[in-house]
């Protein structure tokens, strides 16, 4: 099996298809996901005695996350990934990749055996920064096993405390970049990476000469709007200087 081309605007509607077919499946969110942290140690729903689950007869975040780009650490095999292809007027090609999708159900391709049953990961060594950040026990790892109904539902009283939370912080945190996008500009020299958030919302991030700077999409993930501001700015410092 060789490299697979694809469409950077087929991409995306592959996987607003994948995303509606998944949440079919789904039960409803009891807390928004975006609320909850990927760490452990920022948990406010789950109690602190809640044993951690077993990833390997999990296998759940494996499945829920759609977007997963390499970054310039991670090497995966030519065959496991997409290559998105964005053209300009004057014909110049713009390649980024994503991790391969199971369309049955949504997994990524290298998740090998049967979700909820019994899992590994056979990039593991060289997952992706966003797979490695995603900590089993966190309050969003608790969060996708309820929607996939493998773990009990909140209480009313659970669902009313970590209301309170949310409601009380200053801040319940900002919102973090579910994934982003690099495109061609209409001058046909720059590209623009765009965040884009759970609920759709999109912002412009950075305006860059791909001659110059090297941008992969995985590095934006998680991130909040002023952590890819500090990252895109300490980048464009270090290069300059």
């Amino acid at each position: 099996m060789g490299r697979t081309q694809v469409r950077d605007d087929d991409f995306y509607r592959h996987i607003q298809q994948l995303d509606a077919q998944k949440w079919e499946k789904l039960l409803p969110p009891q807390i928004p996901l975006a609320k909850l942290s990927k760490r452990v140690v920022d948990n406010f729903v789950t109690p602190p005695e809640t044993p951690a689950p077993d990833c390997l007869t999990c296998g759940l975040c494996c499945a829920f996350h759609l977007v997963i780009t390499r970054n310039q650490s991670v090497v995966t095999e030519p065959e496991m990934r997409w290559d998105l292809v964005t053209a300009n007027a004057q014909g110049r090609e713009l390649i980024v990749d994503s991790v391969i999708r199971r369309r049955a159900d949504s997994s990524c391709v290298f998740l090998a055996g049967r979700l909820q049953e019994s899992v590994s990961c056979s990039n593991y060594e060289q997952r992706p920064r966003v797979c490695r950040e995603f900590e089993a026990g966190s309050d969003k790892c608790h969060a996708l096993r309820r929607l996939y109904g493998l773990a009990q539902p909140l209480t009313p009283e659970q669902i009313d405390a970590a209301g309170h939370y949310l409601a009380q912080k200053t801040s319940s945190g900002p919102e973090k970049i579910a994934y982003a996008q690099i495109t061609w500009e209409e001058d046909g020299a720059h590209c623009l990476i765009t965040a884009i958030f759970a609920d759709g919302e999109t912002r412009r991030l950075h305006l860059f000469d791909p001659q110059q700077e090297t941008w992969w999409q995985s590095e934006f993930v998680g991130l909040s709007i002023l952590e890819a501001e500090h990252l895109i700015a300490a980048r464009c410092s270090k290069e300059s200087s």
